[in-house]
């Protein structure tokens, strides 16, 4: 294949829009940001002048006074948050393999797309479980479930914007303007237009704000589909930093090729340095990019400058401060230099 042409049984394309990547990094990093009052939790997010409020909120009206009513309706939004702390990065992963089907399917913010569990669970490379004549059956009911919880808990959770910046068309013409609105992260479905799910395939896709800012451009960037396959637990570094650069590498090709502090990637991807084990930390950033590097979603990283001596006092501020040389792959490089030239 051309090196100028992407594979896309190695890649998905992936929203890239600003209300997305703030949604990905409330989920990510959801223990950090969520805050709780007497109506449940919340949180505000932003970047630059983009600013979004996040809640969590079910869709029903309780009488103020029905108190059994009320404290289930306080368990189940308890549950829902549970479900996305537990959950985040595979969260992520459902809603990147959800809405690059949809991107792929629709041109009209109203369309609904037809998906279901499995086919999440196929994108995601999980093996299917042998029936009991040691033939390969299917998903177990369990592996279905989860990410069934997953679909549901993002359904209760609302994303509000001030002043987002949209494209409309006018007289024909594409106009930027100023959009304020709420709606859920993700409207489901099923067949008979009644609200969530039938029987693990859902009719589903992403809220009004998302659509609104989707559409700005349909920016999209390349992830490759090695990403979705990490163990969410086991890989979470991988998979944060992956989604970074493949994020980065959209709106700036060039950025993570002239260098990134240790620091403020560490930061981006929500892990702390870890003052108990602190070589452990600096170990298993290195260890991630190592895997990355190996799975062919970076070309190759090293640091610009000279080595640490773990030894010496102080050492993990010098190497908070290290410069770290990203580069992406080739056929990335020229994917987006294509749709640069066309611009």
């Amino acid at each position: 294949m051309p090196m100028d042409k992407v594979d896309f049984q190695k890649y998905i394309e992936v929203a890239n829009d600003q209300a997305n990547y703030v949604l990905k990094e409330f989920i990510a990093k959801i223990s950090l940001f969520l805050l709780e009052d007497d109506n449940g939790y919340w949180a505000d997010l932003g970047r630059n002048d983009f600013k979004a409020k996040f809640v969590i909120r079910l869709n029903k009206n309780i009488a103020p006074r029905d108190e059994e009513a009320l404290s289930e309706h306080k368990e189940n939004i308890q549950c829902v948050k549970q479900i996305l702390m537990k959950n985040g990065d595979l969260a992520i992963d459902v809603l990147d393999i959800v809405f690059a089907r949809w991107l792929k399917s629709s041109n009209i913010c109203e369309n609904y797309i037809e998906i279901s569990v499995d086919e999440i669970l196929i994108e995601r490379d999980l093996k299917k479980k042998k029936s009991s004549s040691g033939r390969r059956g299917g998903y177990t009911n369990r592996q279905r479930s989860v990410i069934e919880e997953i679909l549901e808990a993002l359904a209760c959770l609302y994303i509000k914007v001030e002043g987002m910046q949209i494209t409309e068309m006018v007289n024909g013409k594409k106009v930027r303007k100023s959009w304020k609105g709420e709606s859920r992260v993700v409207e489901l479905k099923d067949s008979a237009d009644s609200e969530y799910y039938d029987h693990f395939t859902f009719k589903i896709r992403p809220g009004k704000v998302l659509t609104k800012s989707i559409f700005v451009g349909r920016e999209t960037a390349l992830l490759n589909k090695t990403v979705l396959q990490y163990h969410p637990s086991n890989y979470k570094w991988e998979k944060r930093l992956s989604r970074y650069l493949s994020w980065l590498w959209r709106i700036n090709l060039a950025r993570t090729s002239r260098g990134l502090k240790v620091g403020n990637l560490l930061v981006s991807i929500g892990m702390k340095l870890n003052k108990g084990r602190l070589k452990r930390t600096k170990d298993r950033f290195e260890k991630a990019l190592n895997r990355l590097e190996q799975d062919g979603v970076i070309s190759s990283w090293h640091y610009e400058d000279f080595e640490i001596n773990t030894d010496k006092y102080n050492w993990w501020s010098k190497w908070q401060e290290r410069n770290v040389i990203i580069h992406p792959p080739e056929e990335v490089v020229m994917h987006y230099e294509k749709i640069k030239g066309k611009k």
